[in-house]
């Protein structure tokens, strides 16, 4: 069972076995039963959507639903929306790492809109469209963003081919290169300021425009912290998963924490022109990490990354380019995001009944 994608099959998702060789006291689960996995805050609990029974670890507990009374692909949406995320947060058990889960007598407990069974599957089929649409725009967006990487390899050459057709020179001679700091945690006052805090998992997103958090002057003066300016290059050193070697573009003012590097880019370099550079140099970078389980970038990399030179007025000419195409990614974005939030939002106004008469344990 996954965490996004629901229950699959195993050579579907690795190329080898992930279960034991012993499966004997393995679960055998039909389909259209429901399996409650873990970690429960995190959405892992589905309904087993194949047309043939399989079968899954013992530690999940599986369900029969009453189909008379609720649809099982409705259940298993209305079992993600907000207010079930947050039912299962109030009310899960165990505190080691990924192991979180909910009682049965909580779940069992709990409320979901249950309108007639034709409504129910109105709801599955809207929300299927919806997401649908929201799939194509992010398609979309991919699209576009291959148009500017093709539109700046077209103008510049591969930033990793060593037989560029422009100079180079280390970043730490055409930037000033530095990283912010976390403001202590035990003076949550520090965080209830209006000055946007960046953190890693938010430079990812190409663009920052606005930040999760935000700090205040004092937490400023307390810590190494300081406000950069519109047009700083961002590169993640270290953080979750694919997050180290991406790099972003401040549109906003705003601070940073340590783990992120800071590109003051003096005038040689336009700021959207590092910007694609970095992008492009992303596996490049990546392999220069060190460190053992966790391997970071630091700022001594970065100022002795080499960087591509070319004339001002062609950085110039690919920024124009790619400030245009940001324009429809906004708007695509924009687009996506709505209705993205329409699937996570949208619930019955039915009566909202118990899940004690729909689920029967296996």
């Amino acid at each position: 069972m996954t965490m996004h994608d629901g229950i699959v099959r195993q050579t579907d998702r690795f190329k080898k076995a992930i279960a034991s060789k012993d499966v004997s006291l393995y679960k055998v689960v039909r389909p259209n039963q429901l399996v409650v996995g873990f970690p429960i805050d995190e959405g892992v609990i589905y309904v087993q959507g194949y047309d043939c029974p399989g079968i899954m670890s013992p530690a999940y507990n599986v369900w029969d639903i009453d189909s008379d009374r609720i649809v099982p692909a409705y259940l298993e949406l209305a079992l993600h929306s907000p207010r079930s995320m947050a039912y299962y947060a109030e009310r899960m058990r165990g505190t080691t790492a990924r192991r979180r889960s909910i009682t049965s007598e909580n779940l069992t407990a709990m409320q979901v809109p249950l309108p007639s069974l034709d409504e129910q599957l109105n709801v599955i089929s809207t929300l299927g469209s919806v997401e649908k649409l929201a799939s194509d725009c992010s398609r979309t967006l991919s699209l576009l963003d291959d148009l500017v990487k093709s539109r700046f390899v077209e103008m510049f050459g591969d930033p990793c081919d060593p037989l560029t057709r422009y100079p180079k020179a280390k970043i730490g001679e055409l930037a000033r290169v530095s990283s912010g700091a976390t403001p202590s945690r035990k003076h949550p006052e520090y965080y209830e300021g209006t000055i946007p805090w960046v953190k890693t998992g938010e430079v990812a997103s190409g663009n920052i425009i606005e930040t999760e958090e935000h700090i205040t002057e004092e937490a400023l003066q307390e810590t190494s912290c300081r406000i950069l300016g519109v047009g700083t290059v961002l590169v993640a050193m270290y953080g979750q998963g694919d997050t180290r070697g991406r790099a972003a573009l401040l549109t906003i003012e705003a601070a940073t924490n340590q783990a992120c590097a800071a590109l003051e880019f003096g005038n040689q370099i336009d700021s959207q022109f590092a910007l694609a550079y970095l992008q492009h140099s992303y596996q490049d970078l990546r392999e220069l990490s060190y460190g053992g389980n966790q391997k970071n970038l630091s700022l001594r990399v970065l100022k002795e990354y080499p960087m591509m030179v070319p004339p001002l007025s062609l950085q110039k000419e690919f920024a124009a380019f790619a400030a245009e195409v940001a324009k429809s990614q906004f708007v695509g974005r924009a687009v996506r995001d709505v209705l993205y939030c329409y699937v996570r939002e949208t619930s019955s106004t039915a009566e909202r009944e118990d899940l004690r008469a729909s689920l029967q344990t296996d």
